[in-house]
């Protein structure tokens, strides 16, 4: 008769399920200079700026060659909506540091250089790389809450309710029934 029992001031294990509507702590926002090589056959390369904030990820970037080093292009900016990543990795390298952002569509970075869809692979310069660790833990830290809160809203009812699972009453952990 464990379910019986009951002590004042507690709330029921329903109403202890996380909220992640927002993140507790805002994200701190990031600015990293980055760079891709290799362009038309390794005559250009784009160095930028990747940035963070709480809505999106930006690079703002500008083309030029390797050759010379006379020619640039207009600088571009490019944002991407959380809701469009799936994850971020990152690594050491040989040489550099490198960030690789994976989408969950492949026209996310149709207009990049990449040489796998869906994903773009940014150098990162090595003085850089402390950043860049905590910036890729910001950025699967925000994909997880974005995904909890999504799992969290297809287990409620259309009218924002609990789901009955039936055999218990609306709202009850089965945890505590048991």
């Amino acid at each position: 008769m464990a379910s019986e029992w009951k002590l004042d001031g507690l709330a029921p294990c329903s109403d202890l399920s996380p909220k992640f509507d927002r993140i507790a702590a805002p994200m701190d926002h990031f600015r990293i200079p980055f760079q891709i090589w290799g362009l038309f056959a390794g005559c250009a390369k784009i160095e930028g700026i990747i940035s963070s904030n709480e809505e999106a990820l930006s690079l703002e970037y500008r083309v030029s060659d390797t050759i010379i080093g006379a020619w640039s292009g207009d600088i571009t900016t490019r944002r991407f909506v959380w809701a469009d990543l799936e994850r971020a990795e990152c690594g050491s390298g040989f040489f550099s540091p490198w960030l690789v952002l994976c989408a969950d569509k492949l026209s996310v970075f149709d207009k990049l250089p990449s040489k796998t869809p869906g994903q773009l692979r940014l150098r990162i310069p090595w003085r850089h790389r402390r950043q860049l660790r905590a910036l890729t833990s910001e950025i699967n830290l925000l994909l997880s809450y974005r995904e909890a809160d999504r799992y969290r809203q297809q287990l409620s009812g259309p009218a924002g309710g609990e789901v009955d699972r039936g055999g218990g009453t609306a709202g009850r952990s089965s945890i505590v029934d048991s």
